[in-house]
């Protein structure tokens, strides 16, 4: 589960062209405590500290049956969620301090405050991003003009994306509108009423078209829920504090009741509440267990347990014990779960190295020109597909 990944794209950003010879990360930032944000971010460093508490404010109380829920169980308090996301606003907004170095983006702290408000709403819980995205725009303002060479989306004027089809730098073009074919979601401009999206949208036959992504009131129990509508204009209806939708991302369905823990649920079928988990018994009838994070060596982690290892405290489950056990700390030759379905920067392994799934110990990450299969095998960060190489030049997607 690359939950960072979901939190990272909400980070007012588009996707961008790694420049050439670019392989350096920038250190983690230092935000601390439950405080509200409050106080308008004059600076990229002071917006990266706030940004990670916005979202620690929010993600910590986030119901079951939200697509950030996970990290309501991961987190406590605020404040353990920021000490330990710490990298957060560094990598939501590398691309951003690149950009204005360049002097290709401006900075409104204002629109920023708006921002960082709404992430705290509860839009982000509810995975209405468009109203995020609709909040944060403006934020970074971008001055290059419809032909000008990009690097990032974000710098290009309004109305226009970094279309890098031919390598990076990227040239910037003039947006697609509702209706026209696209490859992707950043070639479409939104176009519709309110707080929303423009999202390269493929359903059912046919190749993929731009479509506005709206976004309705939150619906009751037995109300319709999901994705409704048809492209060009897609409406996302949530549903009410006790109840989720039953349909998959991406599909209509009907708002239904959370089970209460301790209740007795449908395997598969049910949502339990709080977070919890729908356990069958050897009976064949199941309950809505509560979850269990564990954070010290030695507990259990069996299937009966309903509990996981605190990747944080940096512990794994070991499969054949069936407790948490921890693993190295992160230095060359360290141990590592190389089957962790975590994938936060520096949690398994320190920079510049990657954690071997042959080996399971943290090895050197591979240069430019070494074979590899994934992106983190590599300091550049880019696997590239074709010739499965590590590679730090023009490889890159808007």
């Amino acid at each position: 589960m690359r939950c960072i990944a979901l939190l990272l794209t909400m980070a007012m950003l588009l996707p961008a062209c790694p420049e050439p010879g670019d392989t350096t990360a920038t250190g983690p930032g230092t935000p601390t405590g439950d405080a509200s944000v409050t106080n308008p971010p004059t600076d990229l460093d002071s917006l990266k500290a706030q940004l990670t508490q916005a979202y620690c404010n929010a993600l910590v109380d986030c119901p079951g049956g939200s697509p950030v829920a996970f990290f309501s169980i991961l987190f406590s308090s605020p404040s353990e969620c920021v000490n330990s996301l710490t990298f957060l606003g560094d990598q939501a907004l590398e691309e951003v301090e690149k950009a204005l170095a360049r002097g290709t983006v401006t900075y409104n702290a204002t629109v920023a405050q708006s921002c960082l408000s709404t992430i705290e709403s509860a839009a982000l819980c509810a995975g209405q991003f468009g109203v995020l995205a609709t909040a944060c725009e403006g934020a970074f303002v971008g001055s290059l003009n419809e032909g000008d060479s990009c690097y990032s989306g974000l710098e290009c004027a309004s109305g226009l994306y970094c279309n890098d089809d031919a390598g990076c730098p990227g040239v910037c073009t003039a947006m697609k509108a509702v209706g026209e074919s696209c490859s992707s979601s950043s070639e479409c401009l939104f176009s519709g009423s309110g707080a929303g999206i423009a999202d390269c949208w493929f359903q059912g036959g046919g190749s993929p078209t731009c479509t506005n992504i709206t976004y309705g009131a939150p619906a009751a129990v037995g109300q319709p829920c999901g994705s409704l509508g048809s492209p060009p204009d897609i409406s996302e209806v949530a549903c009410q504090s006790g109840a989720v939708c039953d349909a998959a991302s991406g599909e209509a369905g009907t708002c239904v009741a959370t089970v209460p823990v301790g209740s007795a649920c449908t395997f598969q079928v049910d949502v339990c509440a709080d977070n919890a988990q729908c356990i069958p018994s050897p009976d064949f009838s199941a309950t809505c267990v509560a979850v269990t994070l564990v954070k010290t060596a030695g507990g259990g982690c069996a299937p009966a347990d309903v509990a996981f290892c605190d990747p944080f405290s940096r512990l794994t489950c070991d499969e054949a014990s069936q407790t948490c056990q921890p693993y190295g700390d992160g230095s060359l030759g360290a141990t590592c779960p190389a089957d962790s379905f975590f994938s936060f920067p520096g949690l398994t392994c320190n920079e510049g190295l990657y954690c071997s799934p042959d080996s399971a110990t943290c090895v050197t990450a591979k240069a430019d020109g070494e074979s590899c299969n994934e992106d983190e095998e590599c300091l550049s960060g880019t696997c590239e597909f074709s010739s499965g190489t590590c590679t730090s030049e023009e490889q890159c997607t808007n």
